[in-house]
């Protein structure tokens, strides 16, 4: 009965300790990225041991026991309108990566647009970045569109900012983060 009553303590303890691990990784506060960051997260050694990417809350640890992806290094995180999924090789080169945030800042030139050239009534009600390899080239932006009682969304490609900031804001370094 003793024994028992040891082994039900230590799986409730054991169960308590994941709960509070598990919510913890929740709240886990994230800072966005920077385009400083997105050279370092091309290699395993530089995220593993940058500074920068410490004080924004990007802590990477690699499960190494997973004997079927002997050969592979998966980084997941996912905070508060962040997602982030890298994949490295065993010689910490970067195999693929999809960095996304929601609710991002976008770009001027592009508010401008949809000021130009959007409904009566219609507003911008979300927006979204993603980019993929931690290449700027690579982002798009899914633009949240409300009037009245519908919705929809739009994706604008580097291409398409580019040729839109062009238009609006003349032929200036073009900032897409």
């Amino acid at each position: 009965m003793n024994s028992h009553r040891h082994v039900l303590t230590a799986l409730v303890a054991f169960l308590m300790l994941g709960t509070i691990d598990l919510h913890a990784q929740e709240l886990r506060e994230m800072q966005p990225l920077e385009a400083d960051d997105f050279e370092c997260l091309q290699s395993l050694d530089c995220i593993q041991n940058s500074q920068s990417l410490k004080s924004k809350g990007w802590s990477f640890i690699f499960d190494e026991t997973v004997d079927a992806f002997a050969n592979e290094r998966t980084a997941y995180m996912k905070g508060e309108n962040i997602y982030f999924f890298a994949m490295y090789d065993k010689k910490g080169n970067l195999i693929r990566s999809t960095y996304r945030r929601k609710d991002v800042a976008l770009p001027r030139c592009l508010h401008r647009y949809h000021a130009e050239t959007a409904d009566e009534g219609s507003r911008i009600a979300g927006s979204e970045m993603t980019m993929k390899d931690f290449d700027p080239s690579t982002i798009k932006y899914k633009v949240m569109l409300e009037s009245g009682t519908s919705s929809r969304s739009e994706v604008y490609d580097s291409d398409f900012i580019s040729d839109v900031h062009r238009e609006y804001e003349g032929v200036a370094e073009l900032c897409m983060i």
